[in-house]
């Protein structure tokens, strides 16, 4: 099992996707992140440049850590079946109205 952290990194950074090797075992992938607050009252989050990387919670906050499990859970998907990770650029991907938005770092 892969441990997970959240880091916030200013928004005006570019979309490219980074890795950075820790112990030449672990890597890292800047995600573009949206999270919405439901009518229902239950937050959604979303990684906005990594297509089907998505999750929800009773809090926003619980959304996010959520959705850590999903972007790992994408990315080993792709990666298992021989595929590249489908990467988004920032001129291919719309970001919501309405939403809050930040880029974070997903240590996998």
């Amino acid at each position: 099992m892969m441990s997970v952290d959240f880091e916030l990194i200013p928004q005006n950074m570019a979309a490219t996707i980074f890795f950075t090797p820790v112990c030449n075992k672990q890597k890292a992938y800047r995600c573009h992140v949206s999270v919405m607050q439901e009518e229902d009252g239950a937050f959604s989050a979303i990684v906005l440049n990594l297509p089907g990387a998505g999750s929800c919670g009773d809090t926003a906050e619980k959304a996010l850590d959520n959705l850590r499990e999903a972007v790992l859970g994408v990315i080993e998907s792709h990666i298992e079946a021989g595929e590249e990770i489908p990467w988004l650029g920032l001129d291919e991907y719309e970001v919501p109205e309405g939403t809050a938005t930040k880029w974070i770092i997903v240590n996998a």
